[in-house]
């Protein structure tokens, strides 16, 4: 699609521009998000929690004007995504700006755990920083086959001493850091997995 305003699959922003907060605590599970400019945008929403989702082809033909995101997130607090798959799909796309916590900021004590990223070589992010997120906690996801890097810091993104990396299985892709960092690195080992070329990541 050539993109003429934001696309949003999920939107979860206030009615009023940083107004109350009367939306926090939401779950999303079990959804399939594909073919979108922005898959989910999470702008002053507390508590949120993404659980089970598959997301893949994020993109737009005018991407250098609507650029593509994963799941967007600034101004909010307290989230969580975890058990979810994160890949390059059909059209060859990935999830454009991946988990991005974005460069307006605000964001703090959110946990990503559980999670597969995987094949996305020619378009798409993973865990993207690009603003101060105090008390990140990212454990237990598997990195297989990506071209960026795990976690990747841009503009003034930074992980506080209370942040964590650990316990994340990285193959064939870049690694990261994020506060104690403390991960299963095999880029340089045999294919630790059961059947990588058809997503068994056992």
């Amino acid at each position: 699609v050539t993109y003429t305003s934001d696309g949003r699959g999920l939107d979860l922003t206030p009615h009023i521009p940083d107004g109350p907060r009367s939306a926090t605590g939401n779950t999303f599970n079990h959804l399939k998000i594909w073919n979108w400019e922005t898959a989910v945008i999470n702008v002053g929403v507390d508590n949120s929690a993404f659980e089970y989702l598959e997301m893949y082809d994020i993109g737009a033909i005018n991407a250098s004007t609507f650029h593509p995101n994963g799941i967007i997130i600034w101004s909010s607090s307290g989230g969580i995504v975890r058990y979810s798959k994160f890949y390059m799909g059909p059209d060859n796309h990935g999830i454009g700006e991946g988990i991005f916590f974005e460069q307006n900021g605000g964001c703090s004590n959110w946990m990503i755990y559980g999670n597969l990223f995987y094949n996305q070589v020619s378009n798409g992010k993973n865990i993207q920083i690009s603003s101060p997120v105090p008390n990140l906690k990212i454990w237990n996801n598997t990195f297989y086959n990506n071209t960026f890097n795990a976690v990747q810091y841009t503009n003034s993104g930074a992980c506080d001493s209370n942040g964590e990396f650990r316990n994340n299985l990285i193959f064939s892709s870049g690694s990261g850091s994020c506060g104690t960092s403390s991960n299963n690195l095999t880029q340089s080992s045999p294919n630790p997995f059961v059947n990588s070329g058809s997503s068994d990541f056992h």
